[in-house]
């Protein structure tokens, strides 16, 4: 059998603490250490790590064996670094700190259990299946403002957990991401973000992410929702999306299929001799009474 250490770790100094060994290693900082940063990249043995609020602002995992690691900020940065191995990494809220995450060549999986919002840098590396699970309705952008401070690269898959889970457009667009839901039965909203507040147009291009369709990971629906008094350009997934634009004359393409729903609400999409805010629809299917047929909805009529 492996050797198991288990160590808690508290210094009277802010040190650099280095691990070597083979032994699978446990390693707990307490909120009150002056631990300043880990390194167990020597390490040849598995490493599970947690720190607690403001405990250690860097760790560096082992550099060929799994790493899992539990990871808070509260306030501070917070920075994390694994190898090659299929890592796994758990991420709390980030309240008014930031949270960067680098994993390696492996398969890694980052979970949010709480909505980042503070700063966040996940980078998921040159693994082939790396993957995100998403355990807040808001992990990723907020209820208030749609804004978001996370930045994503690597990832290849994302799962949500929660019913209704918001992205902004910034996230999601143009991006080739594969999305899974826990049960089946949960969907997804992709709000519209105007950071600058005067925004005159928005891209919310999801054609290129893949939605499950499988039994108990499937993707229930997709709500998009555009910026009101903007020219929206919307290109819509393979699923059943519910789509409402704005004011403007919005672009809206439902050429990846599925049964669509498109809401043009009371004043929307009109013309006049002295203005032209009328939608275009592109790939509209009128496939009858079927079941597959898209929708327009007039002002809520449907």
């Amino acid at each position: 059998l492996q050797k198991m250490q288990q160590l808690l770790l508290k210094t009277d100094a802010a040190n650099n603490v280095v691990v070597k060994g083979a032994g699978n290693t446990t390693i707990t900082t307490v909120a009150a250490t002056t631990v300043a940063s880990i390194d167990a990249s020597a390490l040849t043995g598995t490493l599970t790590y947690k720190n607690t609020g403001a405990a250690t602002t860097g760790i560096i995992g082992s550099s060929t064996a799994k790493n899992t690691l539990n990871l808070t900020s509260t306030g501070v940065t917070v920075t994390a670094i694994t190898g090659s191995a299929n890592d796994e990494v758990k991420l709390s809220a980030a309240s008014a700190g930031t949270l960067n995450v680098t994993t390696g060549a492996g398969d890694d999986k980052v979970t949010v259990n709480g909505a980042l919002i503070g700063k966040a840098t996940i980078d998921m590396g040159a693994g082939t299946n790396d993957t995100l699970v998403l355990a807040d309705v808001n992990a990723l952008a907020a209820t208030l403002d749609n804004s978001s401070q996370v930045t994503l690269s690597g990832v290849e898959t994302i799962i949500v957990n929660q019913d209704s889970t918001l992205f902004n457009n910034v996230l999601l667009d143009g991006k080739a991401y594969t999305i899974k839901t826990a049960t089946g039965a949960e969907t997804i909203t992709v709000n519209a973000y105007d950071k600058s507040g005067v925004a005159t147009t928005a891209s919310t291009d999801l054609s290129g992410l893949t939605l499950s369709t499988a039994t108990g990971s499937a993707v229930a629906g997709v709500t998009i929702n555009g910026l009101a008094n903007a020219v929206n350009t919307i290109k819509g997934t393979s699923g059943k999306d519910t789509i409402t634009a704005g004011t403007k004359a919005d672009i809206i393409d439902l050429s990846k299929g599925g049964a669509d729903v498109v809401t043009i609400a009371a004043g929307d999409s009109t013309w006049t001799t002295t203005s032209n805010n009328v939608d275009k629809i592109a790939s509209f299917s009128t496939s009858g009474l079927a079941a597959s047929a898209d929708k327009l909805d007039f002002a809520g009529a449907a």
